[in-house]
């Protein structure tokens, strides 16, 4: 599975393009690309942090 690290990285790379950029549709379309990076990034460590608190749970014995 990809990290959202990577996703982050990739949204930086992107943003870093866009500013260095004359063609401003590029560039746009650049910084929406960075932003759907960071969704993805934000969605991983959501499910990150949901898989890890059934960690913890089951550890400690809870079932819902």
């Amino acid at each position: 599975m990809v990290s959202s690290e990577y996703f982050r990285r990739q949204a930086t790379i992107c943003l870093r393009l866009a500013a260095t950029i004359d063609n401003r549709r590029a560039a746009a379309t650049l910084v929406t690309m960075a932003d759907d990076f960071i969704a993805k990034a934000k969605l991983i460590d959501e499910i990150e942090q949901i898989q890890s608190n059934g960690r913890t749970d089951r550890a400690a014995g809870k079932n819902d």
